[in-house]
């Protein structure tokens, strides 16, 4: 009999339907408090499944936990809120404060995988949410017979309540990590070479040994390549204040026995390094990697000559991890900064075409670059960004001088400040303000507008293939104004954001993005981490014309693999503009380099026409935001003709003398569809041309009723067979009009002709 197996991944939508065979409701509720299984998986801080993969990836497990304690069911609301005031106070006493604990909503699984599933349940947990100590359960002592019960330890108890925990230390403890010795050789070599043979390992040529290093510089020790790893070891330690290897240990399963699952190797910046990085990206946030200058006394900066001094900047030139740990890769990290005490930032650069690097994603900010021809993507962090006790409340009325400091140096800083302050006021029952805190110190803030409405949106937008809308409550929906951070702080946006819905008593925060290259980029957050959604065609009279981007729990758990691979798309028409959608609005993949090459720009159009002014705001093509110079989620647009192309290069020529780098070359050459221009309609005029497929799709019988006017252009049995469709479906006869492409009219003629004789 084969061994159960379980991988695990974050909840679905669609996974309820499976989890409603095995998942009692009633029980659930019972157990762990009010329970709601689609509100659960859309809206809980973490809500994940176990998947059998031998079993066509059948569900058979599922683990929900909340930042806030669930209200126990059953009891009376006074006696329930009793129990939970002492939980949160038994847990503070063993040392699990509310910023570092979150509490389970509800667990099932499946029979049969009653000892597999719950442990990787609460590994994923821990893995998703990288702030938490502990995973805790408030709940009647029958939990304890729960698949759960093995996994929990009591901490306290009532007479008929009892408070449990499962600590990070007991399931996922963080790697321990140490200098490098050159006796480790033999025992990292396999990971390595196994690194070494993926070419999907994560970082691509970091993940290998950096430069091929195969020996020693006087290579009086004549070692080969195969021991090139020892001579990496062997010259950090013989020059430890420029160079460093560390390695990281975990523990294999149970057995207690240590063993070697990540290698970093980690360089000082030296001056010329620095002065290059700082030619290429926008480096300022991070002062050119320098060390800040210094204050005279006076109040003013001395400008002293940075070419006297050392950059305070170290870089990653390995980092090999294996697979079951790279959400840990971030532990690496103090180390590292250990190893060099007088060093503050750490930067790592990546080749467009090397795999997604968890600990890019996870610790550090991408940085913009300034200039064209920089390829790689460099990250980069601060040792402050890895402190402890980062929080996020509520803003007060005296967090406007810090607020007003944490903007310094920013042109509109005045208005921001104004704006957070009228979010933050009392008063205001229309909007709301979080910052965020660490060490008594506001390092970010974001501000929305409460209840946002959705009926008009959803006219527009096609909001259902991002977000859950029946598991979200009417009030439920935020809008995003603002939200900035301290570069320090910049990876820890999402948290951030969905502590701002949870202390506004919100589930899904909403961003409009309007066109126009005076209209400023939108926050990091939105660019990373919210959901470009799909647009769709309005019949009704209003339409949008701006792009709508969403946030929810379940969207911030399951964030897209980044693609840095240049993709160039050749074409103004249509089919152009389609590609686009599809890599904009893709919910796998964030396609961070993407550019469109249109001679003259955007001109689309047609009688299959998708696409018109408002489609092109949708998808956020023409605005301040729509670059990708930090990864967003955006398109560079190149206002030119192609006049070459390098195959072998992999290089586009324009006719600007300019060039572009690609990996993927999409060419969408022709025309396309004319009727606009025939029918003297330009880009501007926003009169929907359509194929009357696509337009029955999509219109009800109340959207028809209100039409004022339709035309039909065609003289063929479809164009009257369109007009018999859309008279069915409700358009008024009054409005429809039949015009024929022709001065005769052929078919229309013949027709006539053919009715004269039957009344004769």
């Amino acid at each position: 009999m084969s061994t159960l197996t379980v991988v695990t991944r974050p909840a679905r939508p669609d996974d309820a339907v499976q989890l409603d065979g095995f998942v009692d409701g009633s029980h659930q509720g019972k157990v762990y408090g009010r329970f709601n299984l689609g509100q659960l998986i859309e809206n809980a801080t973490a809500t994940v499944v176990a998947i059998d993969p031998k079993h066509d990836d059948a569900v058979v497990g599922f683990l929900s936990v909340t930042r806030d304690i669930p209200l126990p069911f059953g009891v009376p609301k006074d006696r329930g809120l009793e129990r939970m005031q002492w939980a949160k106070s038994e847990a503070s006493t063993v040392g699990y404060p509310s910023d570092v604990a979150a509490w389970v909503a509800g667990c099932g699984v499946k029979a049969g995988y009653e000892k597999v599933a719950v442990a990787p349940m609460l590994k994923a947990a821990f893995r998703l949410l990288p702030h938490l100590d502990a995973v805790l359960i408030a709940a009647p002592p029958e939990v304890e017979r729960e698949p759960v019960g093995t996994s929990f330890v009591k901490m306290a108890r009532t007479m008929k309540f009892a408070l449990y925990a499962a600590s990070r230390e007991s399931v996922l403890p963080r790697l321990r990590v140490r200098l490098a010795r050159v006796d480790d050789h033999d025992d990292l070599l396999p990971l390595v070479a196994s690194a070494a043979n993926d070419p999907r390992a994560a970082g691509g040529p970091l993940s290998r040994l950096p430069g091929g290093e195969a020996s020693t510089s006087d290579g009086a020790r004549g070692l080969g390549d195969e021991y090139a790893l020892a001579t990496l070891i062997s010259r950090a330690l013989d020059d430890p204040g420029k160079k460093c290897v560390l390695v990281a240990e975990a523990e294999e399963g149970k057995t207690g026995k240590m063993s070697f699952v990540g290698v970093m190797a980690v360089e000082a910046v030296d001056g010329d390094e620095a002065a290059s990085l700082a030619g290429k990206y926008d480096l300022a946030a991070y002062d050119n990697l320098m060390p800040a200058p210094d204050d005279d006394g006076t109040g003013e900066e001395n400008d002293e000559d940075n070419s006297t001094k050392e950059p305070v900047a170290i870089r990653v030139t390995m980092l090999c991890v294996d697979g079951a740990y790279e959400s840990q890769s971030a532990d690496f990290l103090d180390h590292a900064f250990d190893a060099f005490p007088e060093k503050d930032f750490c930067v790592l650069t990546l080749p467009p075409q090397a795999p997604e690097l968890p600990l890019a994603t996870l610790a550090m900010r991408r940085v913009a670059p300034t200039d064209p021809e920089a390829d790689d993507a460099l990250h980069a962090c601060h040792r402050a960004g890895q402190l402890r006790g980062f929080t996020v409340r509520l803003a007060k009325d005296d967090d406007y001088e810090e607020v007003w400091d944490l903007l310094e140096g920013m042109t509109d800083q005045e208005e921001l400040c104004t704006a957070f302050a009228d979010a933050a006021a009392t008063s205001n029952t229309s909007q709301a303000a979080v910052v965020a805190i660490c060490e008594g110190q506001v390092v970010g803030y974001a501000t929305v507008t409460l209840g946002t409405e959705i009926s008009s949106l959803a006219q527009c937008f096609d909001l259902t293939k991002v977000v859950d809308v029946g598991a979200h409550g009417q009030s439920a929906f935020v809008e995003l104004e603002d939200c900035v951070m301290n570069p320090i702080f910049a990876h820890k946006r999402r948290f951030v954001m969905c502590e701002a819905m949870r202390l506004s008593r919100a589930t899904c925060v909403l961003y409009q993005l309007a066109p126009g290259e005076e209209e400023p980029p939108p926050p990091d957050v939105v660019s990373l981490d919210f959901r470009l959604v799909a647009g769709r065609r309005s019949h009704t009279g209003f339409d949008a014309h701006f792009a709508l981007y969403a946030f929810t729990n379940r969207i911030s758990n399951s964030p897209r693999a980044a693609i840095n691979s240049r993709i160039v798309v050749v074409g103004s028409n249509e089919a152009a503009l389609a590609v686009l959608d599809r890599l904009l609005t893709n919910n796998q993949c964030a396609f961070n380099n993407v550019t469109l090459v249109t001679n003259g720009g955007l001109a689309v159009g047609g009688v299959a026409s998708r696409y018109n002014r408002a489609s092109i705001a949708k998808l956020a093509l023409e605005n301040g935001g729509g670059n990708t110079s930090t990864g967003g989620a955006g398109v560079a647009l190149a206002d030119a003709a192609v006049v070459g192309l390098d195959r072998e290069r992999r290089c586009v020529y324009l006719d600007d003398d300019s060039m572009l780098m690609y990996e993927m070359l999409v060419l969408v050459p022709g025309r396309g569809d004319q009727t606009r221009h025939r029918l003297g309609l330009t880009l501007e005029d926003e009169t929907p041309v359509e194929r009357v497929v696509d337009l029955m799709a999509n219109l009800t019988k109340e959207d028809a009723e209100r039409l004022k006017a339709v035309i039909v252009y065609g003289d063929t049995m479809e164009a009257i067979g369109a007009a018999r469709r859309l008279l069915t479906a409700g358009v008024p006869a009054a409005a429809l009009r039949v015009v024929s492409p022709t001065e005769d009219g052929t078919l229309f003629a013949v027709a006539e002709a053919a009715a004269s004789k039957l009344r004769a």
